[in-house]
């Protein structure tokens, strides 16, 4: 509590981010803290600093990066904890001040990379080995088959969804989101020299939050019979986000002309055997201030990957 203190203090004497939101938006104090009293107790402190959302972490990791069945057999959880298992309920956020300060990432180059690096020597390289320090050999070979494995399908060390994921923190409410280096080149290699698989995708998120980022949000899950194979209580769920365009906040807000070229929703699954019937639909509702428009795609899922659009004339 000492330490948090000193540190804002620190903050205000020469930054001044007590005077306005303009200056605390300047410098950004953030905080690993994982344990899930920690947020409170930075709360408890006057929120000086910005809390790690770890349940938004753990959501986006058991809901959408973990294999459908990894190797202990755990399955994927449902989308659900992605709305709610963490600092914002976002099933229906329209404040303006009501959340606490945050920030959200989906990985970091340690627990996520460090440690699979790890695993595949000790797999695939040198069973013996310490692989936690590894040699530069050790390093360059598990590297060729980590970046490799990201290409497949069906991978075998790496995370799945990993623009799934993006397209979550990218466009959510009410938290600062934290890109990862690796995400969009690869960890190995000189800096930036190679892009990763995922760059593009990731590159149009980060442009189209600019663009289009804005207003309020409402999450829900929806449920249909599609094959058979879609349930409540499995992980079968399709997830929708919408976030309305400045100056709406929920659905019903007429906004202003400005609000009817921004905007944008998110539908998602992590059932990759999704197959939805004649008779399934999925409604998202984008709120009245954007009656009557059409809407282009900026990512779709086709069969051979990732399509990424920019702007209209690209689609």
């Amino acid at each position: 509590a000492d330490l948090l203190q000193i540190a804002a203090d620190y903050f205000k004497a020469p930054y001044g981010v007590d005077q306005n939101d303009a200056k605390a938006d300047q410098p950004v104090s953030i905080l690993e803290d994982r344990s899930d009293n920690d947020s409170e107790d930075v709360k408890d402190q006057g929120s000086n600093q910005l809390s790690m959302d770890n349940k938004m972490r753990l959501s986006l990791k058991y809901s959408l990066t973990i294999p459908v069945v990894d190797k202990e057999s755990n399955k994927r959880s449902g989308l659900e904890p992605l709305i709610s298992n963490n600092l914002v309920n976002r099933s229906e956020d329209s404040s303006t001040n009501g959340a606490q300060p945050n920030y959200s990432f989906v990985r970091a180059h340690d627990s996520e990379v460090q440690t699979v690096i790890a695993e595949i020597i000790k797999e695939k390289i040198d069973p013996d080995s310490d692989s936690l320090t590894p040699t530069i050999d050790q390093l360059t070979a598990a590297f060729k088959i980590y970046d490799a494995d990201q290409l497949k399908t069906r991978k075998e060390f790496t995370q799945y969804n990993i623009p799934s994921t993006y397209a979550m923190i990218l466009t959510n409410k009410d938290t600062v989101p934290r890109v990862y280096y690796g995400d969009l080149y690869t960890d190995d290699g000189q800096y930036m020299a190679n892009k990763s698989p995922y760059y593009d995708s990731i590159d149009n998120l980060l442009k189209s939050r600019i663009k289009y980022v804005t207003g309020g949000q409402s999450m829900s899950i929806q449920y249909v019979q599609g094959d058979g194979s879609m349930a409540k209580d499995s992980y079968r769920g399709v997830l929708t986000s919408v976030r309305y365009g400045k100056d709406a906040m929920n659905e019903k807000d007429q906004g202003t002309q400005e609000t009817r070229t921004e905007g944008l929703a998110v539908i998602e699954s992590n059932n990759p055997d999704l197959k939805l019937s004649s008779s399934d639909q999925i409604v998202i509702n984008m709120g009245a201030a954007h009656k009557n428009q059409a809407y282009r795609p900026m990512l779709l899922t086709k069969t051979n990957g990732l399509a990424s659009y920019q702007s209209d004339e690209s689609v």
